[in-house]
C-alpha cells in the first residue's frame, strides 16, 4: 500500500499527530532540501575552483550531509533532544561554514 511510504507513519512519532505540525515539518523538509541543494552545488563549485577555496568547500559539503543525516534520523528516533540540539549547532556551523567560503571567495581588496 502507499502508507508504507508515508514519512509520517513512524512507530511512536506521536509529536506529529497534529495537521498543522505536518504541514510545518513538511515545509521545513521542502525548504531543507532546497537548502541543501544550493549548499551542495556551491561546496562542489568550491572543490572544483580549487585552491584556498577547497578546504572550504569541503566543510560545506561535509556539513550538508550531516544536517541531512541528523534531519532524517529525527522523525524515526521520534525527535530525541539531543539530535535536536545538535541539529540546530549542526545548522549555526553550516552557517559559518558558508560565510568563512563568502569571505575566501571574495576577490582581495587593492591597496591604495
Amino acid at each position: 500500500t502507499l502508507a508504507a511510504f508515508d514519512p509520517f507513519d513512524s512507530a511512536g512519532a506521536t509529536a506529529m499527530d497534529d495537521p498543522a505540525r505536518k504541514a510545518l515539518q513538511m515545509a521545513h523538509r521542502y525548504g531543507a532540501f532546497l537548502a541543501a541543494a544550493y549548499l551542495a552545488a556551491l561546496g562542489a563549485r568550491a572543490l572544483c575552483a580549487g585552491g584556498p577555496l577547497w578546504n572550504a568547500g569541503a566543510t560545506v559539503l561535509a556539513l550538508v550531509l550531516v544536517q541531512t543525516g541528523m534531519g532524517a534520523l529525527a522523525l524515526p528516533l521520534g525527535f530525541p533532544l539531543a539530535l535536536m540540539v545538535a541539529h540546530n549547532a549542526g545548522a549555526a556551523l553550516l552557517l559559518l561554514a558558508v560565510t568563512h567560503l563568502a569571505q575566501r571567495a571574495r576577490p582581495a581588496a587593492q591597496g591604495p
